[in-house]
């Protein structure tokens, strides 16, 4: 069969490109980061750590996440995107092996720092590569897509991790860790195995046709970027959420489990749920921005994560905990679904990831800040409670700067082309 007759009647293979995608983003970020929060109740116990001790951890992921995002992105241009991502991803699986063997929280940050690199280099490379393998009216679908596996990471964290720590504790916790990283490093062989930079080294064209508008063109200019107030509004926006989100999803299980009283199982078992509920939550948000504006789908993504952080702040009962999970699961990784889509309507589209990649800064300094706030919170009054009502009323801020998002901010940028 002719390289043209396998495009049109074979299975394309951007699409297994896709699957190995999503893979990566369950090893970046659904164990690389949201696999801690299940086993901190027991890695704190094992440790003997306080939860400022515990936010630090978080904090540090969160700075090696901030460095590496930016310079993984930029190797990956200039080297090949599938060894830069393999690379990141093996990197990280080894911190997350050695995680294991921790003695002591400075050795644990350490290896935080690392886990955090390791899901910078490989998270962005994979995102950016969906731009390669599906054309501009398919890659909203195709971004989307890879975000599920997130969530994939949640339900397997959340659902076997407990189990795995039971059987083996009190060190249990360190088994936990062996399990994900030696996950992560089969992600990588995986990857390296499967990724292929570009559909031209099989022969193929993009999924959905090539662009219409020409791949080379002038050198985006940062500063005009800067100099847009739409700019600073959307930042301000997405440090919103990053700071309001990771408080909530850094203690989640520790508030169940502990102070809520209902042990690491159920705990693991709600983390899950919101997993398995966040795989569809940035397509779905996506959408409703599409249709009613983004300003209306941050407004209510805010508003919904407003009740859910409330609901913990406010009630240990167990509908109230349900409550809240099942909110946060169908919101969880909307706002950068739609932020995407912001910077394209405010940038256009050849501003548009230049754009996206500035204002992230700032969505990952809220990542950086809420833990080391959220934990001597915590010491201090004796309860995560205080943590989880400061996010609430960060997410509500969040409403308000949305509904005072207006597309005639956007300036003129998006349409010098």
């Amino acid at each position: 069969m002719s390289i043209d007759g396998s495009q049109r009647r074979g299975l394309h293979y951007g699409w297994v490109v896709l699957c190995a995608s999503v893979l990566v983003a369950t090893g970046a970020l659904g164990f690389g980061r949201f696999g801690y929060p299940v086993i901190l109740p027991s890695m704190k116990d094992g440790l003997a750590l306080n939860y400022t001790e515990t936010g630090l951890l978080a904090t540090g992921n969160f700075i090696g996440y901030l460095a590496f995002s930016l310079i993984g992105g930029l190797v990956a241009t200039r080297l090949s995107p599938r060894v830069v991502i393999s690379v990141f991803l093996f990197i990280e699986g080894v911190s997350l092996l050695l995680t294991g063997f921790a003695s002591d929280f400075y050795f644990a940050m350490a290896m935080r720092v690392v886990t955090g690199i390791g899901s910078g280099g490989s998270n962005v490379p994979i995102m950016g590569l969906a731009s390669s393998w599906f054309s501009v009216r398919k890659r909203g679908m195709a971004t989307g897509t890879i975000t599920g596996g997130i969530g994939l990471g949640l339900v397997v964290a959340g659902g076997y991790l407990p189990i795995l720590m039971a059987a083996y504790a009190p060190v249990g916790w360190r088994y936990a860790w062996y399990f994900l990283g030696v996950l992560t490093i089969l992600i990588g062989v995986v990857a390296l195995a499967v990724l292929r930079n570009r559909p031209e080294e099989r022969g193929l064209d993009p999924i959905g046709g090539r662009s219409a508008v020409p791949a080379a063109s002038a050198p985006v200019e940062n500063e005009a970027i800067y100099r847009q107030g739409a700019f600073w509004h959307l930042a301000g926006i997405y440090i919103l959420f990053g700071f309001s989100y990771v408080i909530y999803s850094t203690f989640f299980p520790a508030y169940i489990s502990r102070e809520a009283g209902m042990g690491d199982s159920f705990a693991g078992a709600l983390w899950a749920l919101v997993g398995a509920i966040s795989v569809v939550s940035g397509f779905l948000w996506g959408l409703v921005s599409d249709r009613w504006g983004r300003a209306t789908g941050f407004a209510c993504v805010f508003g919904l994560q407003t009740v859910s952080y409330a609901c913990f702040a406010a009630t240990t009962n167990v509908v109230g905990l349900y409550a809240s999970a099942i909110l946060f699961g169908l919101t969880a990784w909307s706002i950068p679904a739609i932020m995407a889509a912001a910077c394209g309507d405010a940038f256009g589209p050849r501003r548009a990831s230049a754009a996206l990649g500035m204002v992230t800064m700032f969505f990952s300094m809220g990542q950086a800040l809420a833990p080391a706030v959220g934990g001597p919170l915590a010491d201090i009054t004796g309860t995560l409670v205080y943590g989880f009502a400061l996010a609430a009323v960060i997410a509500a801020m969040g409403v308000v700067g949305s509904l005072l998002l207006k597309p005639a901010k956007f300036g003129k940028l998006a349409t010098v082309e």
